[in-house]
């Protein structure tokens, strides 16, 4: 179990440091139109002029800027939420580990309300950190080695590991996974055997956003 599993003691956990915030281009917020709006602002007839094209300007009450969260304070906010889990011993009692996240599910927010899979697979704890069931049920799937790196080399939202840019995490909303951007070297690497092609999709949407090209094969 020790090999498959680790321990919540070994496993990376929050971070006490200051808080810091990625340095990032502005974005336009709001509901899909609303990016679409202000990434391609379209044109239109001056009313004064005969030929003239003015751009047209999107409403400023209704965006927000958004720039990406501070993963740190994301982490830390999970840690405390799940520290009935992230103490249990699970690799001498795996279903202790279960029965507390049985226990804890009422008081979760609904993207982190564990599956079915969940709450019968033994697992690492800090897979129950990532706020999204699909992909929690994707990583017990592919089995502890596969789940286990993934943790260590991508999920700064969940482990204390160093932050290559894996993941951005844009705006407050963090509970709702189309926020995320995984990088193209994660899409690379995890892309269609983990991840998915949404996830391409999701990542391009936010290049697109702040100008950078987008990934082939994705929207296709």
């Amino acid at each position: 179990m020790r090999a498959a599993y680790g321990s919540s003691a070994s496993s990376p956990g929050p971070s006490v440091s200051s808080a810091e915030v990625k340095g990032s281009p502005y974005l336009p917020y709001g509901p899909p139109g609303a990016f679409l709006e202000a990434a391609t602002a379209s044109s239109a007839l001056n009313p004064s002029s005969d030929a003239a094209l003015v751009p047209a300007v999107p409403n400023p009450a209704s965006l927000v800027v958004v720039v990406p969260n501070n993963i740190r304070e994301i982490r830390r906010s999970l840690h405390q939420l799940f520290a009935p889990i992230i103490e249990t011993p699970i690799i001498s009692d795996p279903q202790a580990h279960l029965t507390a996240l049985a226990n804890l599910t009422p008081s979760l927010p609904y993207s982190l309300k564990p599956t079915q899979l969940q709450l019968t697979t033994p697992h690492h704890a800090y897979v129950d950190l990532i706020p999204s069931p699909w992909l929690r049920d994707r990583l017990i799937a592919i089995g502890p080695a596969n789940c286990n790196t993934f943790l260590m080399e991508v999920c700064t939202i969940a482990c204390d590991i160093e932050d290559n840019g894996q993941m951005t995490i844009w705006g407050e909303d963090w509970l709702n996974e189309f926020s995320w951007e995984f990088s193209a070297a994660v899409l690379e690497r995890w892309g269609g055997w983990l991840l998915t092609n949404e996830w391409g999709q999701r990542a391009n949407f936010w290049r697109r956003q702040r100008g950078h090209p987008t990934l082939p094969g994705y929207d296709e």
